[in-house]
């Protein structure tokens, strides 16, 4: 899972000499070294932290049973004879908690220590807390439990646990209040160190049988469930245990970070140039002040890019983008510039059509492409977002041959539904019922006349009720291009819709571009999060307001609305906007991802791509 388990093999009885020679093999390693014991608690932060960080080291098993941690060699590198140590070249850090805050500087892998001085502030509060409150009323126990029958000091004591469950309890209470105000985390809405120094002992309150003190604290629980499924966590409890008790004594050289992918993951430069046709625009956006991201552990799907290479192509003035060429990538460019993107649905551009053959079948080409990228990202060299996890084509619904179209999609594992278009005319309806056998979605956008295809849409759903349909963009050019005789109508009918339609969801975006008349695009200088969030809030509130978070999914609708605003930006702008109205946590998830993955049934994320069918 994560390196090689392949170690010098070495008898778990120390000797100075078999010292002297892990010491020299440690020194000649690239990566630093973990002094430590694999079960510990300190350990287990220390690594949990490494993984979040995305830092290579190796392990070095140090038995405290045999007491390798008072030899005179451990000493010269810990004079107080205690793990874990980390030793990077000439470089020594003792104590598990400092090793922490080092590893929290690395450059790369997520944001575990908050940016600002405030929530910098309320992490280190948290550590001390865990330190001087937390720890000695859970020591007694931990003792007991574990350190006792590890050390073959005796068996359990279980009248000493129960004594000390009573002030691990208020302290436990204090901890659920804490969590009332600072929000998911310790230290906020963020994943932290402060969560981190907590984890080790939480993990225990299974094995001592004492779980019950987390489920009477709804709060507490709640935490310790999203901390226990980061893949941090997960990744350290395996790794540790593929380490285990039986490999004492031995160096397990490069216990591995996952992969970096720093031409994507990581770069020094946002919106590096690559295609001269980009270029105009690309110089405009790196105009813009760089904004810190905006609740960066928040998991995101995406529901609604394009994928397109429109260089020689005929195009009307008003569909022409910025981004002439935006393939995987580019868009690769804006899924990693700072948000927890997990992954994305890209819908029909018109783009990749098969040059030859009936003109009803060429479409089939643009989800061929769209397959071959969502291939090449599950196979992880491209980094962790799933680009394409689903697609959304165009199928002439009208045509004789739909149900052949959409067969020949359905090849595509990734395939989740169509485009569909107006009139919904009976040759329409008869194509829209082999979409409805295939367990289909339908994605409309209404671009000319919505105010009258928004009620045909009410009837088309009231027809089909076993259809899921997603509005597009809120439906249709929404903004102040549409005035205000056209606003209060279109309010009135999302309203409608909304209410008198549950198989209806609608995605909440797309209203930056060009032709919704904010103007964006004629800026000096690109637009920031919080002015934008105040700008399209009117809009984007009513239709939250009207469907719920759990029929709604913010959408990107890059990279047509890059044109006005940045990728980073944008999606800070929709966080602003949930915080505005004043969404919960479970709401959060939802209109950031949960609507989407449900709605296009798409796979959780660290699984195969095959767990969820198309159809």
């Amino acid at each position: 899972l994560y390196g090689s388990n392949a170690c010098l093999k070495c008898d778990s009885r120390v000797s100075i000499a078999r010292w002297s020679v892990w010491n020299r093999l440690a020194s000649d390693m690239a990566d630093p070294v973990l002094y430590a014991m694999w079960g510990t608690t300190s350990t287990r932060r220390v690594v949990c932290a490494a993984f979040e960080k995305n830092v290579t080291f190796a392990f070095r098993q140090v038995d405290l049973t045999a007491g390798e941690h008072k030899t005179p060699e451990f000493l010269k590198i810990q004079p107080f004879g205690n793990i874990p140590v980390w030793k990077d070249g000439e470089f020594v850090l003792f104590e598990a908690r400092a090793i922490m805050r080092h590893l929290g500087s690395w450059p790369g892998g997520g944001v575990i220590i908050p940016p600002t001085p405030k929530g910098a502030a309320l992490m280190d509060q948290m550590v001390s807390v865990e330190y001087s409150y937390f720890y000695p009323a859970f020591k007694p126990i931990l003792f007991e439990k574990m350190r006792k029958p590890m050390m073959g000091m005796g068996e359990t004591d279980e009248a000493a646990v129960a004594e000390q469950l009573p002030r691990l309890a208020e302290v436990l209470d204090q901890l659920e209040t804490l969590l009332q105000s600072s929000g998911n985390y310790f230290a906020g809405e963020a994943f932290s160190l402060a969560d981190i120094t907590f984890m080790p002992y939480f993990e225990l309150f299974g094995p001592f049988q004492i779980m019950w003190l987390l489920e009477e604290r709804p709060r507490l629980h709640a935490w310790w469930q999203r901390c226990a499924a980061r893949p941090s966590w997960m990744h350290a409890t395996a790794t540790l245990a593929s380490i285990g008790p039986a490999a004492s004594g031995a160096i397990h050289e490069h216990i591995d970070r996952p992969k970096r992918f720093p031409r994507f993951v990581e770069r020094d430069a946002r919106f590096a140039a690559a295609y001269p046709e980009n270029e105009q625009l690309l110089r405009w956006l790196r105009s813009e002040p760089i904004e810190p991201v905006l609740e960066p552990e928040l998991r995101i799907c995406d529901p609604h890019h394009h994928l397109w290479d429109r260089r020689g192509a005929e195009i009307p003035d008003e569909f022409r983008y910025g981004m002439e060429v935006y393939t995987l990538n580019e868009c690769l460019e804006d899924v990693y510039d700072g948000h927890n993107i997990v992954s994305t649905v890209c819908v029909q551009a018109l783009a990749f059509y098969w040059a030859q053959g009936p003109e009803e079948l060429r479409p089939i080409g643009e989800v061929e492409f769209c397959q071959g990228v969502a291939a090449a990202c599950d196979s992880g060299i491209y980094g962790p977002a799933r680009v394409c996890a689903g697609i959304s084509g165009f199928v002439d619904l009208r045509h004789p041959s739909a149900a052949q179209v959409l067969d020949a999609m359905l090849r595509c594992r990734s395939f989740r539904g169509v485009r569909a278009f107006g009139p919904f005319d009976a040759a329409f309806r008869k194509g829209l019922r082999e979409v409805e056998q295939r367990r289909l979605v339908v994605d409309c956008y209404f671009l000319f006349d919505y105010l009258d295809e928004l009620p045909k849409l009410m009837a088309l759903a009231h027809e089909f009720p076993h259809v899921t349909f997603v509005l597009n963009h809120l439906g249709g050019v929404v903004g102040p291009a549409m005035g205000a005789e056209c606003e209060a109508a279109w309010r009135a009918s999302i309203a409608d819709l909304a209410r008198q339609c549950p198989n209806v969801f609608c995605k909440v975006g797309g209203i930056q571009m060009k032709l919704n008349g904010f103007a964006l695009h004629e800026r000096v200088v690109p637009i920031g999060s919080e002015e934008l969030a105040d700008l399209v809030f009117p809009w984007y509130c009513h239709a939250i307001m009207s469907f719920g978070p759990s029929r709604c999914m913010f959408e990107s609708n890059f990279p047509a609305d890059k044109d006005s605003v940045s990728y980073r930006t944008l999606w800070n702008a929709f966080k602003r906007i949930a915080t505005k109205m004043g969404m919960t946590s479970e709401e959060k998830r939802d209109i950031f991802h949960d609507t989407a993955s449900r709605v296009y049934r798409l796979a959780p994320c660290g699984t195969s791509p095959l767990s969820v069918g198309g159809a």
